[in-house]
C-alpha cells in the first residue's frame, strides 16, 4: 500500500482498504474533528466491513509520548493499514506510528 494524497486520494485509499487482506484499519483522526468534517459518515461505507482501531489520543502538537502510545497500540492490534484522517497533526502522527 501507498500514500494517497490529492484529488484522488479518497478513491485510491477505498481501492487500497477493499483489498481482501485488509481486514483491520488503524484510524488515526482528531477527537471531534473526525465526526464533526463529515469524514465518519463519509467512510462509514468504506470501513463498514473492517474492524477500526480508533487513535486519537494526542495533542495538536504530537509529542513523542503521543507517538509511542500509538505505535504500541498499532502493534497490539495488528493492523493491516493506517487510515489518517484530518489534518497537519494527524498526518504527522500516523506517519510516525508507521515509521
Amino acid at each position: 500500500m501507498g500514500d494517497f494524497v490529492g484529488a484522488t486520494a479518497s478513491r485510491e485509499a477505498a481501492d487500497a482498504l477493499a483489498l481482501p487482506d485488509v481486514k483491520t484499519v488503524f484510524l488515526v483522526c482528531g477527537k471531534r474533528s473526525f465526526q464533526h468534517s463529515g469524514a465518519a459518515a463519509h467512510l462509514d461505507f468504506l470501513l463498514q466491513d473492517r474492524k477500526v482501531i480508533r487513535f486519537d489520543a494526542f495533542s495538536p502538537n504530537p509529542r513523542a509520548e503521543d507517538a509511542v502510545a500509538g505505535r504500541e497500540l498499532f502493534r497490539e492490534t495488528a493492523c493491516d493499514a493506517i487510515l489518517a484522517v484530518g489534518g497537519g497533526s494527524v498526518m504527522d502522527m500516523a506517519k510516525l506510528i508507521k515509521c
